[in-house]
Formats: structure tokens, sequence, C-alpha cells
């Protein structure tokens, strides 16, 4: 799944695999191995893929593009979720920091974008 997507997001910028494993600090082999799910990026990993495609985790772990418009909190499942990601690996679990992480972050932008327009 996220093989596929780096290789889109490759691709879309032209970059070879050579290139794109220059910018990444891996070896050329490895960038192969990740577009081929021949071996799954550790978290770390995922978050410098992100950064160096200019998008968010989420978007580089997904499979879908997600349309959020419409769709209402459920805490029950929200509930569920959190207690079933317990039994998740530690990279998973440390991918789901990262992801809330980014939400935070994203939403502190959002405010201050906010406060700047009610000053202007």
């Amino acid at each position: 799944m996220i093989g596929t997507k780096i290789k889109e997001l490759r691709l879309s910028r032209n970059w070879t695999t050579r290139g794109f494993a220059e910018r990444l600090g891996v070896a050329h082999a490895m960038v192969g191995k990740y577009e081929n799910g021949q071996s799954t990026p550790r978290p770390e990993m995922v978050e410098r893929i992100a950064k160096l495609f200019d998008v968010t985790i989420a978007e580089l772990t997904s499979s879908k593009t997600i349309k959020i418009t419409g769709i209402r909190f459920d805490a029950k499942r929200y509930e569920q979720s959190l207690k079933d990601s317990r039994q998740l690996d530690e990279d998973s679990k440390t991918l789901i920091n990262l992801m809330i992480d980014e939400l935070l972050e994203k939403k502190k932008l959002k405010d201050y974008k906010a406060k700047i327009e009610q000053l202007a």
C-alpha cells in the first residue's frame, strides 16, 4: 500500500528511483524494496518521505483519498479504535502518534490563521 503511494508520488515528480534515494539518503535498492512491497519503511523514514513529498503521513499511508465532509464523529467507534490500537506493533503505534501530531499542528495553524484574519 505505502509502496504504491511512494512510487506514484515519485513518478508524479519525474524522479528516478536513484534520484529519490539520493534525496532520501538511502540506497537505490531500498527504494525499489519499498515500492515493490518487499520492505516497509520504519516510522522515522515514513516521516522523512512525507516531508520530502510535502504530504501528510496520513496521505502517504492511506490507499485512498478520503473526503471528510459530511462524516460524523462516532464516539463509540473512536473509543473502540483506541482500545483496538493497543494490539498494534510499536511501529504502527508510532505512526498513529505522528498522524495525531500532524492533525493537531494543522489545527493550530488553522486557528492561528483565523486569528490573523480577525485582526485584519
